[in-house]
């Protein structure tokens, strides 16, 4: 090649290299947006479930914390707790909703229903952990609003079966080979 040539083809190469040039800053933010646009969709959908305190029947559903083997319910907030005691409170959740959620989860002969709203729930078993200690659940009204309650949940402390010895062990195999002779 003779060096007046070399200047057009290498002009004619960097032309061609520049003619694939990437969209414009706006056009491929644009086309981003428009394919995000259904993700978004999904995501603000399961955002406006999760935060959905009511089934399609009008029933709690639960938040998926558990205390003491029992199931919240969702738009409870627990505002104070101890080692086998729990309170929350919700300004969304009204009494008969809560009692209503309640109920089916638990299984005991002491309920008392008062006049204010109020259930307590005495010496309760969780129906799905039969094995849990039992509970004593208290579903109050709230005063100044209509849609206002309180959960008030205690667990029986577990009963500790005191350690056997060496000595109290084996005589206890002892009684047991024997009457199995």
């Amino acid at each position: 090649m003779t060096p007046n040539t070399q200047g057009p083809l290498l002009a004619l190469l960097l032309l061609a290299a520049c003619s694939g040039e990437p969209a414009p800053p706006a056009a491929s933010e644009r086309q981003r947006a428009l394919l995000d646009a259904p993700r978004r969709e999904e995501a603000l959908k399961e955002k406006v479930a999760a935060q959905k305190l009511f089934d399609a029947q009008g029933k709690l559903l639960p938040s998926g914390e558990t205390v003491a083997e029992l199931p919240i319910p969702r738009g409870m907030l627990l505002i104070k707790s101890g080692k086998y005691e729990w309170v929350y409170q919700s300004e969304r959740v009204g009494i008969e909703a809560l009692t209503d959620y309640l109920g089916p989860r638990l299984f005991t002969g002491n309920v008392d229903r008062r006049s204010d709203g109020s259930t307590t729930y005495v010496a309760a078993r969780i129906k799905e952990k039969p094995k849990a200690p039992p509970v004593t659940v208290r579903a109050a009204r709230l005063s100044g609003a209509r849609h206002a309650s309180r959960l008030h949940i205690r667990q029986a402390a577990p009963v500790e079966k005191p350690a056997l010895s060496r000595e109290q062990a084996e005589e206890l195999l002892r009684e047991r080979r024997a009457y199995a002779d």
